[in-house]
């Protein structure tokens, strides 16, 4: 049987005359079993599953929650604490309420560096800076689990709340986040310890606080007050030898004393020439001498001053 024949005139030659064979009845059934065959191959193809959705950034949790603690607001440190079945929710609250004293007597300055998140777990590392007890700061890892979506700081869990708290799958990641904060240790560590040593300003609030120097036997304490005023106890033996006190003030790198009332040497002033100061250390040069004072903790300063009692005025 001939197969028809369908004559199209071509747009480019409208005299000429174009034989197009038409397929049989069984090839047209033979290519439409193939489209339907490839059709159905496409549908049994599975959709690939769609990536879990991505943890939000661990980071705004702890500075809220630092925040939190270092103001005293522990309801809100509270919300943004991870429950614990098995753990009373009063501890949690008492260890917070000692954790937010210590921040605030020590004047805890709190600096965010890396993190690094898993899908379930994450940890931040804060450096937590005392610069009136120790020139050298500490690194703390904030550990973190997600829960409905959100981060919420983990409290301080010992072995057997760890085992129930957490899955197999959780702990496997905190392992791996706490083998990543100590390979970090050294690098953080370095950058503070250069950011510590950087000479600063010599400003009103740079210089404020308590200082200490020894030398001639004698223990010399001095606190510059931010309201202007100083005291500057003199010890020798354990004994209170001189507490001169008056107010201060510094302008052009260098530091007035007005005495209230006359020293030893009958000078009611001194200019102090300020030749170096960092988080720590104070470097005062007076008629040719530089002296080096090192910052001490406002509460070692008021306990050193209480045990030497006020049986001495001002001289």
């Amino acid at each position: 049987m001939r197969r028809p024949v369908l004559f199209i005139v071509g747009p480019q030659s409208p005299n000429r005359v174009k034989p197009i064979a038409m397929p049989s009845f069984f090839e047209l059934i033979r290519r439409t079993s193939r489209v339907a065959a490839i059709l159905l191959a496409t549908a049994a193809v599975p959709r690939a599953a769609e990536p879990p959705p991505v943890p939000p950034a661990p980071q705004p949790t702890v500075r809220a929650y630092m925040k939190a603690m270092k103001a005293g607001d522990l309801d809100t440190a509270m919300k943004l604490t991870a429950t614990v079945e098995g753990l009373p929710e009063a501890r949690v609250r008492q260890g917070l309420e000692t954790y937010s004293r210590t921040l605030k007597e020590q004047d805890v300055e709190t600096v965010f560096h890396e993190s690094r998140a898993t899908q379930e777990c994450a940890l931040v590392i804060v450096e937590q800076r005392r610069p009136k007890m120790r020139a050298e700061p500490s690194l703390l890892p904030v550990m973190l689990v997600l829960r409905d979506g959100a981060w919420k700081v983990l409290p301080k869990l010992d072995k057997q709340l760890r085992e129930t708290a957490l899955s197999a799958s959780q702990m496997d990641q905190i392992r791996v986040l706490g083998k990543w904060f100590v390979g970090m240790i050294d690098e953080v560590e370095l950058r503070s310890r250069e950011e510590y040593s950087r000479p600063l300003e010599a400003t009103k609030a740079t210089l404020a606080g308590a200082w200490r120097r020894s030398d001639d036997a004698i223990l010399t304490l001095l606190k510059l007050d931010k309201d202007g005023t100083f005291t500057e106890a003199r010890i020798k033996a354990g004994k209170l030898i001189s507490r001169p006190r008056g107010r201060w003030s510094v302008a052009d790198g260098r530091v007035r004393f007005n005495y209230d009332q006359a020293t030893p040497t009958d000078s009611q002033t001194a200019d102090q020439r300020v030749v170096a100061i960092t988080r720590n250390l104070l470097g005062l040069e007076a008629a040719g001498k530089k002296r080096i004072w090192r910052r001490m903790p406002d509460s070692a300063h008021a306990t050193l001053m209480k045990g030497l009692g006020d049986d001495l005025n001002s001289q």
